[in-house]
């Protein structure tokens, strides 16, 4: 049993990212050598104390109901914003998985957090790029029939360069298909359109 804590203890300490394992009463039970590099807490400093006391409140209470739920039984995932020990905002992909004693109650649970702040900066660069380009932008579905031939296509987004070179507002398209858009859309853009997507 020993053996196997020190492995499981090696894996989590190793992991990219945090674990922690909580109880019912939302208490750390164990915390791996991550905090310290994302939170500037020793491990030794956390197990054994409330999450609240670790968390202080405004962070304790934006998860809270994440924990009241994976107490309840349920695993969750979310994006979680956190402000860094040095100053500065990191983001989270954090997930709850509830843990249960040799299939009895949920007793508590695990925590397993990812760091994606380069992600989410990525898609925010992503986002600001596509607003502000200058060249019209959509994304596009393509619609195919029952024997895989391309029929139509859905509008997903549209920048606002789109908006003013076309003179179709965002609100009007987003959802809609190009035929209920301009229904005298010729076939031909709709095969090509549909090349390009099935075949990249």
């Amino acid at each position: 049993l020993q053996k196997e804590q020190q492995q499981v203890a090696a894996l989590a300490d190793n992991l990219p990212g945090i674990a922690a394992h909580v109880d019912r009463n939302l208490r750390y039970l164990y915390a791996s050598r991550g905090h310290e590099a994302a939170y500037g807490l020793e491990p030794q400093a956390i197990v054994g104390r409330p999450m609240i006391d670790v968390l202080g409140d405004e962070a304790f209470g934006r998860i809270e109901p994440y924990a009241r739920r994976a107490l309840a039984g349920e695993q969750v995932s979310w994006e979680n914003p956190v402000q860094l020990a040095g100053g500065g905002l990191a983001w989270r992909w954090t997930t709850f998985i509830p843990a249960r004693q040799a299939g009895a109650a949920v007793d508590g649970f695990f925590i397993l957090e990812i760091d994606i702040t380069a992600q989410h900066q990525a898609e925010e660069d992503y986002r600001t790029l596509f607003q502000s380009m200058l060249d019209g932008f959509a994304l596009h579905e393509i619609i195919l029939d029952a024997q895989g031939t391309p029929v139509d296509y859905r509008f997903l987004a549209v920048n606002p360069a789109f908006e003013r070179m076309t003179g179709l507002a965002a609100a009007q398209v987003i959802g809609k298909t190009i035929r209920e858009v301009l229904p005298n859309t010729e076939q031909e853009w709709i095969d090509r359109y549909g090349q390009v997507a099935l075949t990249g």
